[in-house]
């Protein structure tokens, strides 16, 4: 399967920016998948440390963007972290 990469998205709202070299905690939420090849669409949240949101982003579109060339690692999908 090609790996997806970030399309587009829908919606993104900043509440207060991530600043470089502070450390952040971010939720994914897979939302649904949509064709041949798929297309995958998520929400996304950014936190800070302190549990207080930073940046959203909602209908995160992903898809391959390689013409199916660029696979990801045997790893991605195994469940090895």
């Amino acid at each position: 399967m090609p790996a997806s990469s970030p399309s587009r998205f829908g919606q993104r709202v900043v509440f207060q920016p991530a600043r470089p070299g502070r450390r952040y905690l971010c939720r994914v939420i897979p939302l649904r998948s949509e064709g041949q090849p798929p297309v995958l669409f998520f929400e996304l949240w950014i936190f800070s440390e302190e549990g207080q949101p930073c940046e959203s982003v909602r209908g995160l579109r992903m898809q391959d963007v390689s013409g199916g060339r660029w696979k990801p690692p045997r790893w991605v999908g195994s469940g090895v972290v």
